[in-house]
């Protein structure tokens, strides 16, 4: 009850103001977990065979089919990354790094596994009244480079003397072409796609614009796809401490392209407002969720002291003033939609009343809250 009454108490003069708790959610219970199944595509065809971990091993993806065939709920996973001069990647958890295990065994191609399912991948209808009954994809993050790695051989590391493989771009389009293989018609008028890109999975979903156009052309087209970046969203800042997104492939090339011409480093794509406007301009609806004292980033950038988290904090707004689907607390926390709190909060203004929106194609809106203390 303590942070409902803190949060209430710290709700200033705000375009909306939901109750959110800014404590990270808990560890998952058993009604958390939910049974995925693990698909592998370099074991179903071979033109999948580069879709590989930084080791090399096959990466995969988990999949939970529902009861509404239509609907397609798709998680992009995080996990940071690593460029070799901001982070070593020497230092990367070795489940970042590897094919899934499950009780410190390898899972296989085809086994069940229990995965954390909470906030919009959950199977409960009144913690997730909009997708409980979706089919749900977890794409599982080994790659350390933000998806974005386009090579197909090894590259010198400090993460291993033989050299890792950084080829998220193969592993995403080899799950999403063998999705339509397990039902996933983006031709049918009636599938209906959510794509949700958690942390680095945002940054990396942001960036695949041009494959997400390739492998869904009609889906697009047809207004069938939308997209939530959850936690990755970068307001503009100095481009010295900030992490080489581009370490091991391009960012979104639309936006190099144009930085590049007007003289600007292309590592500039890494923040919101360099990349947004390319989505915008396909056509494809976006909702950014982002806090305005996101812990990851304050780590990164190694920002301490009430001066320097005030005025992080409202660069972080201002840079977010153009966004047409937002919801943004001036709090400490990371993302939102994968925990159980995409409920909390008062009647119209919760995380879950936003989406419902989102989804439901309704004029744009802003929830903005708790950035005046």
């Amino acid at each position: 009850m303590l942070w409902l009454i803190l949060s209430a108490l710290g709700c200033g003069n705000s375009e909306l103001a939901p109750i959110v708790a800014p404590a990270p959610a808990p560890l998952p219970q058993s009604s958390d977990a939910d049974a995925f199944t693990l698909w592998v595509p370099a074991k179903h065809d071979a033109r999948w065979s580069n879709a590989r971990c930084n080791d090399g091993t096959a990466a995969g993806l988990g999949l939970s089919t529902g009861d509404d065939a239509n609907t397609w709920v798709i998680q992009v996973l995080g996990g940071f990354f690593c460029d070799d001069k901001h982070t070593d990647c020497s230092g990367r958890e070795r489940r970042l790094t590897t094919a899934p295990v499950a009780k410190g065994k390898p899972i296989v191609d085809g086994d069940t596994y229990p995965a954390i399912a909470q906030g919009l991948l959950s199977r409960d209808a009144d913690q997730n009244p909009l997708f409980h009954d979706a089919n749900l994809v977890q794409a599982q993050y080994c790659t350390s480079d933000f998806w974005l790695g386009e090579t197909i051989e090894r590259r010198p590391t400090t993460g291993s003397d033989d050299g890792w493989y950084f080829s998220g771009r193969p592993v995403l389009r080899a799950d999403l072409e063998l999705l339509a293989t397990q039902g996933l018609d983006q031709a049918n008028p009636a599938t209906e796609i959510l794509v949700i890109g958690t942390s680095a999975g945002g940054l990396g979903v942001a960036h695949n614009l041009p494959l997400f156009q390739d492998v869904w052309p009609d889906a697009i087209k047809s207004g069938r796809v939308k997209v939530l970046i959850d936690g990755a969203w970068i307001a503009d800042r100095e481009l010295g401490p900030t992490p080489k997104a581009n370490a091991w492939g391009p960012l979104l090339p639309a936006c190099e392209a144009r930085l590049m011409a007007e003289g600007k480093d292309p590592l500039s794509c890494v923040f919101g407002r360099s990349w947004y406007p390319e989505w915008k301009a396909a056509g494809v609806p976006v909702l950014v969720q982002q806090s305005g004292l996101d812990l990851t980033q304050l780590a990164a950038y190694k920002i301490k002291g009430f001066e320097a988290s005030h005025a992080w904090r409202e660069q972080a707004k201002t840079s977010m003033r153009d966004v047409d689907w937002l919801f943004s607390g001036g709090f400490r926390y990371h993302v939102i939609a994968t925990t159980p709190k995409i409920g909390a909060g008062p009647h119209g203004a919760t995380f879950n009343d936003l989406m419902a929106s989102f989804w439901g194609n309704e004029a744009p809106r802003r929830v903005v809250f708790r950035y005046e203390d």
